[in-house]
């Protein structure tokens, strides 16, 4: 049986896929590529000159094989089929000048096959509500890379594991428990080309689950993207990630051999429609390398995200131009 989809792996790689912002039609290349190179984490990173956007994500995955408790692979049973869909709605807001706040839900659904079952399920899975503050902004300084700090809350609205009531568990949208991170982004431009590097530590909360105590482990993420502003409507990046956790904790003892790793290859490309719309599209998958992974499925896929942005209003009586502090905000 596989593992139930871990929720947090499913964020970093849709956002990796979605790992690009569209460039803006107006401005200079070198602001161009500070704008291409979002964050990993979410697919919601405003651009340089956005006070807002909206948006909707869309992805898919077939898993074509896993990653035993020693880190072998071994592909997929004929017999045993899995497809993940996904359908985010995020909103992000420029606050504090610097600052940004992103709200993202998802809805989840997946179709497994056994031997003599065949399953559908689906439903909302874990609201996210994440926050980045730029200290230093690339380019800002001719010896230091930019630097910001990631911040986020998992809250669990999805459907635990163990409170699922279809037989494959396709019913199960979250983790059931709490989880906060917290990280460190940094950001250095070439030209039109953009180097990110990012690094996130996690911990969920303690859960009950049956009179057994599952204590919280930590959990860490790497992710490093390289863009490239192709010209002012179009970019391209490449994004790796990877995602390990700790052995499992149960009424305090460790569990020897139950951690958790995922690495994450992607390739994406952003196009901007109009100085408003901009649409990114992907495609993601696991390396089955042996021994990078641990008890987790490699799985390939597409995603394609459309985003709407509200460019920034430097009035500061206007509802962006407060909310972005005025003409204090950077690139305005």
């Amino acid at each position: 049986m596989r593992f139930p989809r871990s929720r947090c792996s499913d964020l970093v790689a849709g956002g990796v896929a979605a790992a690009i912002v569209a460039a803006v039609p107006a401005g200079t290349a070198q602001a161009q590529a500070c704008c291409a190179g979002a964050t990993a984490t979410t697919p919601g990173r405003l651009g340089l000159r956005d006070d807002a956007l909206v948006g909707f994500l869309s992805r898919g995955n077939a898993i074509f094989g896993s990653f035993d408790e020693s880190g072998r692979f071994a592909p997929s049973a004929p017999h045993a089929v899995e497809v993940d869909l996904e359908q985010d709605l995020f909103v992000s807001l420029r606050v504090l000048g610097r600052g940004q706040l992103s709200i993202l839900t998802p809805f989840l659904e997946t179709r497994r096959l056994s031997r003599r079952i065949a399953e559908f399920g689906g439903g909302v899975g874990d609201l996210n509500v994440s926050g980045r503050y730029d200290f230093l902004l690339d380019g800002q300084s001719r010896y230091f890379p930019g630097v910001a700090l990631l911040a986020g809350v998992t809250f669990p609205t999805g459907v635990a594991p163990d409170n699922a009531f279809k037989p494959l568990a396709t019913d199960s949208t979250g983790t059931g428990v709490v989880q906060g991170n917290v990280g460190l982004a940094l950001e250095q431009s070439a030209g039109d080309w953009l180097f990110d590097v990012s690094g996130l530590l996690a911990i969920r909360a303690p859960r009950s689950i049956h009179g057994v105590e599952e204590n919280g482990v930590l959990q860490w993420t790497a992710l490093g993207s390289v863009s490239w502003t192709v010209n002012p409507k179009w970019t391209a990046a490449l994004s790796l990630s990877y995602v390990a956790e700790g052995d499992a904790v149960i009424d305090g003892r460790p569990i020897a051999q139950t951690g958790r790793r995922t690495p994450n290859i992607s390739l994406s490309a952003g196009h901007a429609l109009t100085k408003e719309w901009r649409l990114q599209s992907g495609v993601f998958f696991n390396p089955p390398i042996p021994f990078l992974g641990q008890n987790q499925p490699a799985s390939a896929g597409l995603s394609w995200t459309l985003l709407y942005g509200w460019p920034c209003n430097p009035d500061a009586h206007s509802f962006g131009g407060m909310l972005a502090g005025g003409k204090l905000r950077p690139g305005c």
